[in-house]
């Protein structure tokens, strides 16, 4: 399969491998011998474990058509990486065969057609105007946090409509080094 990077996510990839000063400190971990995680799940197989939990929810309720909003991280620093697991969320999402999934190259057009920004999508009616918007029944959003090796990840998939209506929530430990960000 493909893969077409976003600009931010191929700045956030740049600014993880190649340039520490860009980075915050913490985010610079070593790698393990020959860059092997030191967990025997990978980070895409965890990483496709735990959305392949949170489509079976999202499936069980019928709801097909998806959209996967940039994650947040513990503040400004991490939002490239925010949109770097939301992208790598995506790619998981798209192995469900009977989910539709709304390519995330549209949401910049559709944010700035509806004057708003992506700061505005931490509120749930600015959420559910791009869904409508993007013919969206489902929104992903989630928050991540980071330590030396681990990214905890929380994924909340909410149906569109005038309240927010959760359909299923998943969370998982990713195992994490510098230089192993998979790109499937």
């Amino acid at each position: 399969m493909t893969r077409l990077l976003t600009f931010a996510s191929a700045c956030a990839l740049t600014a993880l491998l190649f340039a520490p000063t860009l980075c915050p400190a913490q985010t610079q971990l070593p790698l393990t011998q020959a860059g092997a995680l030191p967990e025997a799940q990978t980070q895409t197989e965890a990483l496709d474990e735990l959305v392949g939990r949170l489509a079976n929810t999202i499936l069980t309720k019928k709801k097909k058509t998806v959209i996967v909003l940039d994650l947040e991280g513990p503040d400004e620093e991490y939002a490239t990486l925010g949109a770097l697991l939301a992208d790598q969320i995506s790619e998981a999402l798209i192995k469900s065969p009977r989910l539709k999934l709304i390519d995330r190259l549209e949401i910049p057009g559709a944010l700035w057609r509806l004057k708003l920004s992506e700061k505005e999508l931490r509120e749930w009616g600015n959420v559910r105007k791009l869904c409508k918007h993007l013919g969206a029944k489902v929104a992903v959003r989630g928050t991540f946090a980071r330590s030396q090796t681990t990214l905890t990840v929380r994924l909340t998939a909410s149906a569109v409509s005038e309240q927010e209506q959760g359909v299923g929530t998943a969370t998982g430990t990713i195992n994490w080094t510098t230089g192993s960000i998979p790109l499937v």
